[in-house]
């Protein structure tokens, strides 16, 4: 039976409260550098399920996150021929792409638990 302020269980708040830190920022550094640091620790000795498990999530992100960006190229270069004044918004365009990707960063590093709708890397 549950006590009043815990919630139940999952694998992933089980995985979280067993990692140390090094494993919590190699999860974390997988969403703010994908695809790379997730193929890293794909191709690496890693055998934390943890640090795998965000690290395949990660890669999922990749491929919106790079059709986000080329998105956000166009937009700015059609922006910027119609006025030179969008330069000035550039900067900001350009960091929009990630943005899920630090929050995600966040709440694996501080402890929380990062799954997507569709399970992927649940074992």
């Amino acid at each position: 039976m549950l006590a009043e302020n815990s919630a139940p269980s999952t694998i992933g708040t089980r995985l979280a409260n067993q990692t140390t830190p090094d494993q919590r920022i190699t999860a974390a550094l997988g969403y703010l550098f994908t695809p790379m640091v997730p193929l890293v620790a794909l191709r690496g000795d890693v055998e934390d399920p943890f640090v795998r498990k965000h690290a395949r999530q990660a890669l999922l992100w990749a491929v919106p996150f790079l059709l986000l960006l080329a998105a956000m190229i166009v937009v700015m270069i059609v922006a910027i021929q119609r006025d030179i004044l969008f330069v000035c918004l550039s900067p900001f365009v350009f960091l929009l792409p990630f943005c899920p990707g630090a929050l995600w960063a966040r709440r694996v590093y501080f402890g929380d638990d990062v799954t997507f709708p569709f399970g992927v890397g649940d074992e």
